[in-house]
């Protein structure tokens, strides 16, 4: 009885250094996140506290700082005193919270990195892919993001291969206005409109081609308000649309072979 009454006294003690230890570490891990909040909230986050990842240069600090503070403006008080999902691995931390945007609750994951004893904020994102829930193989099932977030995800991983591939070595061969004008493809658009939308008129086909595209193709939230031979109005809820227009004194003048849709945003 007494060797047994040791062995459990041992192995009360073990289990109780264990759950200590995972305390500091989850309180250590706590520190972290509250830190980088009293410091976001309090206006005291620079671009020195940011190292991202490396594949961005130096200028992404401060489009970073620049998310960061329409965060902190945004999202309600409340939001901030939530306790974060907490997801380490060796330096690096991942906080996932839900901020309060435009009256919705949208999860984000904050994440950092931690170099010697001082943490730095290296990224901010709306898309993050559960697949490290993955833990029985084989498997043909793998977890998903909502049809919203793919939809964006299709845009920036095409708009990216564009600016790096197409328009940077444009701008610097040519300049930007030439850049900018490889880009546009009101052309290609409107016989797309005219082809597949054969039944309207052409100037009314381009306008319900655009709605049909941005719902369908890209996904995007669009409502077609008011369409007559004079006059469309159309509310686009997330801005993905590529060049189709040129600007004039203030007003955007969409150029078809039917006449100008003068588009007023």
């Amino acid at each position: 009885m007494n060797r047994i009454a040791k062995i459990f006294h041992i192995g009360t003690v073990v289990f109780s250094i264990i759950i200590a230890n995972n305390s500091v570490f989850a309180q250590d891990d706590l520190r972290v996140w509250r830190e980088f909040v009293d410091t976001l909230m309090s206006g005291k986050m620079t671009t020195a506290k940011i190292h991202p990842h490396r594949e961005f240069d130096e200028s992404f600090k401060s489009t970073l700082l620049g998310f960061l503070e329409i965060a902190r403006k945004e999202a309600q008080p409340r939001d901030w005193d939530a306790i974060p999902e907490i997801i380490r691995r060796d330096s690096i931390y991942h906080y996932i919270i839900s901020l309060t945007t435009k009256e919705e609750k949208v999860p984000y994951c904050f994440t950092f990195v931690e170099e010697g004893t001082s943490w730095y904020f290296r990224h901010l994102e709306a898309i993050f892919i559960r697949l490290d829930t993955l833990s029985t193989f084989p498997t043909t099932v793998f977890p998903d993001i909502s049809d919203r977030q793919k939809a964006w995800a299709r845009e920036e991983i095409y708009w990216s291969f564009i600016i790096l591939n197409v328009y940077l070595p444009t701008v610097r061969d040519k300049g930007k206005e030439a850049a900018l004008n490889q880009l546009k493809d009101g052309g290609g658009y409107f016989v797309g409109a005219k082809t597949w939308v054969p039944f309207s008129p052409p100037h009314k086909a381009f306008i319900q081609y655009l709605c049909w595209e941005q719902a369908h193709l890209r996904e995007n939230p669009v409502e077609l308000k008011k369409l007559n031979d004079n006059e469309a109005v159309v509310r686009l809820y997330q801005k993905t649309i590529t060049d189709k227009s040129s600007k004039r004194s203030g007003r955007t003048v969409l150029h078809t072979p039917a006449g100008n849709w003068i588009l007023s945003i």
